[in-house]
Parts: C-alpha cells; sequence; structure tokens
C-alpha cells in the first residue's frame, strides 16, 4: 500500500509539472500506469492512453464525458461509495472493484484505487489508479457479499434512497425502493432527471426546490426534511417524506450533491387529518356541551321563577280571594244565591286549569295518558289555533307503547320545532309526520318557510338546536336538518324504540 500511495504522489507531482506546462497529455509517455484524471462534475479531466487501450476507446472519446457513463448498472453503488470515501476522507487511498464498459459492449473488471488530490492547478480533483485488470476472475467474493449485503440493506428498507447532483439537476443513484413508492425503476428515475419534479404537486414544488437548494451552502451534517405530494405511475396522489443532507462538495465549496431517503407517509398523513379533525369536533362538542349547561342552567331558573310568579301572583291571590268570599258566605245571615255559588265554581274551576297547565309545563302528563301519537295530534293542533296557521299531522304504524324517555323526547322536540318555525321561519303550512321504521321512530317535522343556512352557528345556537341535539343524542338516536334559504327546513329524528336499549343508554 505504501508503494501504490507513493506512486500516486509521484503520479501527483506529474500532474503538477504538466499543468505548469499546460500539456497534461505528456504524461501519456512519462507515467506507465494506467490513470484517469476526474473532475469535481465526474467528467474525465485525463486518461491515460493504456486506459483507453484497455476499454477499446479513443482517449479523445473518454475525456469531458461523466466516468459514470462506462459503469456496470449493477456497480453504481461501488462508484457511490468510493466516493462518498475520498469525499468524508480527503488525504485516504480507498479501493473498489467494478467494471467498465468496453467499447465492443462488455465489461472489464477492474481494480479500482482513488484519492483526492489537495491541489491541482488551484482545483481539487480526484485521482483513479487502475493496477489490477481482471480479465476472468470475478471480484474479491467479500466484496461481492458486501455490495449484496448493502444493496439488500438499500432495497429492502422502507422508501428508497437517492443521490441527486443539484448542478446537473440528475439523479447519480437511486434504489430500487422507488418501484414501491413510485412506480418506477431506479433506470426511469435517473432517466427523468429533475424531470421527476414535474409529477410534484404543484402547490409543494416551490418548497421542495427551495428546501433542497438551501443545501448548497448549508454546513457539513446539516439535514433537511419536508413533506410533498408525488404522483404515482398508476395516477394515484400520495404524501411522501424526504430527509436530505450532503454528499459532495464542488471546488468552491459549495454543495453540488445531496444524499438522501424518502417514504410514503400517506397513511399516517390521513391519520392525523383524522385525528385533528376529531380534536376540532370534540373541541366543538364541548362548546356546545358548554353553552348547553349554561342553557339548561338558565331554564331551569326561569321554570322556578315561572312557577313562584304563578303560585304568588295568580293561584295564591285567586285562592285567597276565594277564602275571603266563603268567610263573607259564612258570616252572611242570608243563604248564598244560585248566581253567588256559580261564581264560585267558574273560579274554582279556572283554579284547576291554571294548576293544571303549570304541572303539563313541569311534566306533560298527557303522554303517559293518552300515548305520544295522540299527544302529538292534540299538540300540532293546539299550536295550530294559536299561531293561526295549518299544521298537519300524520301518523303511520306508530306503536301503542313507546318508551316515556322517546315519547317525552319527540315531544318536546316537536314543541321547539314548531316554535323555532313560527318564531324565525314564517311559514305558512307545516307538515309533521310520525312513522315506525323498523325498530326505529321517524320524526320529520317540514314548514314551507323562508329557509336558513345550517352550518350558520347563530342560526345553531339561536334554533335552540344544541338542545335538541343533545336530547336525541341521550336516547341514542340521530338529528339532522336539511335548509336553503327561501326553501323551507326539513328537520328529521331518528330515534330506535327498544326500551332496555333506551334505558341503558340513558343509565350510562
Amino acid at each position: 500500500m505504501s508503494e501504490q500511495r507513493s506512486e500516486l504522489v509521484d503520479a501527483h507531482s506529474t500532474l503538477e509539472i504538466s499543468s505548469t506546462l499546460g500539456s497534461p497529455s505528456m504524461l501519456s509517455g512519462t507515467f506507465p500506469l494506467s490513470l484517469c484524471l476526474v473532475r469535481p462534475d465526474g467528467a474525465c479531466q485525463f486518461v491515460s492512453p493504456n486506459v483507453a487501450e484497455l476499454l477499446g476507446w479513443d482517449p479523445r472519446v473518454l475525456v469531458g464525458r461523466p466516468l459514470a457513463e462506462w459503469l456496470h448498472p449493477e456497480d453504481s453503488l461501488r462508484w457511490v461509495a468510493l466516493l462518498q470515501q475520498v469525499n468524508v476522507n480527503p488525504g485516504c487511498l480507498a479501493h473498489q472493484w467494478i467494471r467498465l464498459r468496453h467499447q465492443s459492449g462488455g465489461y472489464v473488471p477492474v481494480e479500482i484505487q482513488a484519492w483526492r488530490l489537495p491541489l491541482v492547478g488551484s482545483h481539487s480533483a480526484l485521482l483513479l489508479l487502475i493496477p489490477h485488470v481482471q480479465q476472468e476472475c470475478p471480484p474479491p467474493q467479500e466484496l461481492v457479499q458486501s455490495q449484496r449485503f448493502f444493496r439488500k440493506v438499500l432495497d429492502t428498507a422502507p422508501g428508497y434512497a437517492y443521490v441527486f447532483h443539484l448542478t446537473e439537476r440528475r439523479f447519480l443513484f437511486v434504489s430500487e425502493g422507488s418501484r414501491r413508492v413510485l412506480g418506477f425503476s431506479p433506470e426511469e428515475c435517473m432517466a427523468m432527471g429533475a424531470g421527476i419534479m414535474d409529477r410534484c404537486h404543484p402547490d409543494d414544488i416551490p418548497a421542495v426546490r427551495t428546501i433542497l437548494y438551501s443545501l448548497r451552502n448549508a454546513a457539513d451534517g446539516t439535514v433537511v426534511s419536508f413533506d410533498f405530494r408525488m404522483q404515482r405511475r398508476d395516477g394515484a396522489w400520495r404524501w411522501l417524506h424526504s430527509q436530505a443532507t450532503i454528499f459532495e462538495r464542488g471546488p468552491d465549496g459549495a454543495v453540488v450533491a445531496v444524499v438522501g431517503t424518502t417514504q410514503d407517509v400517506t397513511e399516517q398523513r390521513e391519520l392525523e387529518d383524522r385525528l385533528r379533525h376529531h380534536q376540532e369536533l370534540l373541541e366543538r362538542t364541548r362548546d356546545e356541551l358548554r353553552r348547553l349547561t349554561h342553557r339548561l342552567m338558565r331554564q331551569e331558573e326561569e321554570l322556578g321563577r315561572i312557577v313562584a310568579r304563578e303560585l304568588h301572583d295568580d293561584i295564591t291571590q285567586r285562592l285567597t280571594g276565594l277564602n275571603l268570599e266563603l268567610a263573607r258566605m259564612i258570616r252572611s245571615q242570608t243563604p248564598p244565591t244560585s248566581t253567588e255559588l256559580e261564581g264560585l265554581q267558574e273560579e274554582i274551576r279556572q283554579l284547576s286549569d291554571a294548576l293544571r297547565n303549570l304541572a303539563y309545563r313541569l311534566h306533560p302528563s298527557i303522554l303517559d295518558e293518552l300515548g305520544l301519537k295522540t299527544a302529538l295530534e292534540l299538540e300540532c293542533r293546539e299550536y295550530s289555533r294559536r299561531a293561526r296557521l295549518t299544521i298537519d299531522f300524520l301518523a303511520e304504524d306508530v306503536p301503542d307503547e313507546v318508551p316515556e324517555p322517546i315519547a317525552l323526547c319527540l315531544y318536546r322536540v316537536t314543541q321547539e320545532a314548531l316554535r323555532n318555525a313560527t318564531r324565525h321561519g314564517r311559514p305558512q303550512t307545516i307538515l309533521v309526520r310520525l312513522a315506525r321504521k323498523r325498530r326505529r321512530l321517524l320524526l320529520q317535522i317540514f314548514d314551507d318557510g323562508i329557509g336558513f343556512d345550517p352550518t350558520s352557528e347563530s342560526f345553531r345556537r339561536g334554533l335552540g338546536l344544541i338542545s335538541m341535539e343533545e336530547r336525541v343524542r341521550l336516547v341514542g338516536g340521530r338529528l339532522w336538518i336539511r335548509s336553503r334559504p327561501g326553501e323551507g327546513t326539513l328537520l328529521q329524528v331518528l330515534v330506535p324504540i327498544d326500551k332496555e336499549r333506551t334505558c341503558e343508554r340513558l343509565e350510562s
């Protein structure tokens, strides 16, 4: 090895002399070994005649063209490993077995020893020495096994690896994983070069270029990561995640090539999007529950005030008046007249109605007495009379017995929907339909009013949709609304009528 290093040093000195004389070709007569001088861009600057003779090419054909053009396709990994070794350790002597293409079309196995020259005419270069040529024997077995192991690692690892030349805008290497990720072979990817960006999503191209080319002036060890969308051969768009770092620098110290890996992260991105959506939905639900809790507390306080006012301002005073009237009659010497008794009777009847209405507002006993179907029919009839509009009620195959929580839910939702329709929709006609759908009950309330935008948050709060949705959710049902401005509104509720399941739902 020391003798070979000495030979390279001699070659270095000879090159410096020839550079000074301005005639690199003079080496052909002074240097007996097979050697090649490669510029930082990968092109051959000088090729000794014995190398050209070895490959069957005219030296003028080889000079100025990238040495990679003569590599066997399966040896590109070895070439990349050789370059990386001398780039990382500029003073070391690296060696590798590779196959170079002969002019006849075959390949010649050769041992290449490489050394990064610190200075050749103020430009760094790569000196390649070819001391051995194997015409019959393959490269040493340990090198073959090493290459197979290296290739297996790259080919079986997730994603694919690549080396990209920033200046020449082409791939120096692409691993087999490109078939799985992109649907293109490594050869196809290398043929596309920078044209592969045409398959990148237009919205992502500027960011990808900016990030990759930001490595030009980056420090050694810098790693950049970026996500982008790429269209596969089959037309499917996939999210990819790539990491890249510096692979090779040019004479001016700027990065000319990067090495990186790319993986398909579509499923991960979709999972993150679903998780983010559910988090947003959960946060909205929390906000709605907070508003609902606040509203229920206000309604409870309002109900308490109503009951207290009704009892104190109306019923209590009227009972006091009845008591005083009866006391007067008792003290009177003459028996009460029929007119006075009829007045007392009417007052008692009105008190009874007032108490019944108050109890009805607290809990509609009509559900217990007459069932859901009749209760809804009477409610529609009474509301039609009070609101002075047409309300049609249709019942289809409604069971006689409906679980109390379900009946109360549908009854309250109907009351709220009728109030919302008359208060906000200004309809002429409302249709209320209750029908059995197998083991479920379907409630539909349609009005021909002005409609609204269901996505508007103000409408959701103003129409009490949150409280209705919560009522329906508690009994295991679903509520949805279809409406457009100027086209009326359809509210639909679908709830189960399984008593046991409903009770379990409420208990949970």
